[in-house]
């Protein structure tokens, strides 16, 4: 799994990682892209560890990183071969398909729903709404 390292490895990657005992067997790299987009890449199972489930484990805990810091979307960059396990996993293609380091890709994208901030953020309203109103009412009666 080594070789799956590059540049970005040392300043901007969140790596999530599955082990089998001591080896890793599964892992994948969280790259922020702007301050609400993020881009997952490099998520890699070893051969005899695929179908066991771990590469949705991987994605699903960086999505999980990604709903807690924030983010609004994420994009992958899969080759054809693993278009499918995306969509299984509610991501969905956009654009043409293109041809990088000699295999043929597809870019998907995926909304995070940040349902603990908007709910908050709801709730202050209505409450700051309804303080409003309560005064608004009172001052006019009174």
């Amino acid at each position: 799994m080594t070789d799956k390292f590059d540049a970005n490895d040392e300043t901007r990657t969140v790596y999530a990682v599955v082990y089998d005992n001591d080896q890793p067997v599964s892992t994948g790299q969280f790259l922020a892209e702007t301050k609400i987009e993020a881009r997952l890449t490099r998520i890699v199972t070893l051969a005899d560890y695929c179908g066991c489930g771990y590469g949705a484990k991987v994605t699903e805990a960086l999505e999980t990183y990604t709903r807690r810091e924030g983010f609004y979307q994420l994009t992958i960059h899969s080759e054809l071969t693993a278009q499918t396990f995306y969509e299984n996993l509610g991501y969905q293609t956009y654009g043409s398909k293109y041809l990088e380091d000699g295999e043929y890709c597809q870019s998907l994208v995926k909304t995070i729903l940040k349902w603990e901030k908007n709910m908050d953020i709801a709730m202050l309203i209505a409450i700051v709404g309804g303080l409003l109103g309560c005064y608004l009412y009172l001052t006019k009666n009174n």
